[in-house]
């Protein structure tokens, strides 16, 4: 699913050395609803909704986000409502792709432990929290160390 854009103007935030100073780039920012016959998981939830009617996107610094089309219409055109999602995952908690997260909160969360709590502590809530904020009461399943297979932990 098209969960957005970034274009970067210069990639020397992206690098130690001088190695990309001045370069550009385009990057596309997916989320993937996995279909299972055990309940439908989304993986990131991208960039707000909200970002889709600003149709210049929005700048910060040496970034611009946009999306063309909010999440939630996404899944209406494949016949799914939030409340649809048994299970989401996130990536990670930047709010390009924890943007929509609060919208599933009533899905089980599936999460490392130590993500969890990096996510919910102070610090990180102040800075990215006001996406994903309502994961904190969902229902969760902490990823067992060393897992790397999601599958694993919906079974």
């Amino acid at each position: 699913m098209d969960c957005g854009r970034i274009e970067v103007s210069d990639m020397a935030a992206l690098s130690k050395n001088v190695e990309y100073d001045g370069q550009q780039i385009s990057l596309v920012n997916p989320c993937f609803l996995i279909r299972h016959p055990k309940g439908d998981l989304l993986w990131d939830t991208g960039h707000k909704d909200r970002l889709a009617d600003i149709p210049e996107g929005m700048a910060a610094g040496v970034w611009r986000s946009s999306l063309k089309t909010k999440l939630v219409t996404q899944l209406e055109s494949l016949g799914l409502a939030p409340k649809d999602i048994e299970y989401l995952s996130l990536s990670h908690a930047h709010p390009d792709h924890s943007g929509n997260a609060n919208k599933f909160s009533n899905a089980t969360f599936i999460v490392n432990k130590l993500e969890h709590q990096y996510m919910f502590q102070k610090d990180t809530m102040d800075m990215f929290g006001d996406g994903y904020s309502a994961l904190e009461q969902s229902s969760t399943v902490f990823l067992k160390k060393n897992m790397m297979c999601i599958r694993m932990a919906v079974h």
